[in-house]
């Protein structure tokens, strides 16, 4: 039934039309999500929980080198070689603690630097870390006879 009105068949758009309606949502929605530079979070906030964050690690490598001293041993130094953990668990606990104590500080700065907190940004390379045979607590020596000669009363000669 034809009432005089004439039917219009769409035509598809050609790339010419599209592309740059395509390419100026994708610049629009490119300026709404991250044009800006500002932070998204409230500074006093975010460097709160930056220092929770490091003095709870503080916190808790102190409390694991108290767990090392009560429950883990050494090995004597043979041949100038350093002493080693007596255990896997305390070997991996001493490195983390290590790790914990030479980057926190670091690894806090970066992330002020990288949230806008602050303009100074750490070095690009992360602290090196201290041995972990530094944490041996007590060191299981090996019984050596002392010469005659070198026992004396107690008293210094």
């Amino acid at each position: 039934m034809d009432n005089g009105r004439r039917k219009i068949n769409p035509q598809p758009l050609t790339p010419f039309l599209w592309l740059p309606i395509v390419i100026g949502l994708l610049g629009v929605a490119l300026w709404l999500t991250c044009g800006c530079g500002a932070a998204v979070r409230d500074p006093v906030v975010y460097e709160t929980e930056i220092d929770f964050i490091q003095k709870v690690a503080d916190e808790q490598a102190e409390r694991a080198v108290a767990l090392i001293d009560a429950y883990c041993e050494c090995e004597s130094i043979v041949d100038g070689e350093e002493p080693t953990f007596t255990t896997e668990e305390c070997e991996k606990a001493a490195k983390t603690i290590q790790v914990i104590r030479a980057r926190i500080g670091w690894h806090a700065d970066m992330m002020l630097y990288l949230g806008g907190i602050t303009e100074k940004r750490p070095d690009k390379d992360p602290p090196e870390v201290d041995p972990s045979h530094e944490l041996c607590p007590k060191m299981s020596i090996p019984d050596v006879p002392v010469r005659p000669e070198l026992e004396s009363d107690g008293g210094i000669d």
